[in-house]
């Protein structure tokens, strides 16, 4: 699976969820997380939310359902 991304890919998802974490609404620092696992053969590019440590930490590489967070950006 290719982890690169097109230039400025990042910057449009942040703008996207509103530079806020897709589950807490948390502003600052910002990870950009893949939403789907990459093991399952989902590539980043069209896979991606922002997440702040705390959430990206809890998250890990399961899945929002495995990890038991909502995901208040799909409700």
């Amino acid at each position: 699976i290719s982890l690169s991304l097109p230039k400025g890919y990042q910057a449009v998802v942040h703008t996207v969820f509103g530079d806020a974490c897709a589950r807490c609404s948390a502003t600052g620092a910002l990870e950009l997380d893949h939403h789907r696992p990459l093991r399952e053969g989902v590539p980043l590019f069209g896979n991606s939310v922002p997440l702040c440590g705390t959430c990206n930490g809890k998250k890990g590489a399961r899945s929002p359902e495995r990890a038991t967070m909502s995901r208040p950006w799909l409700d």
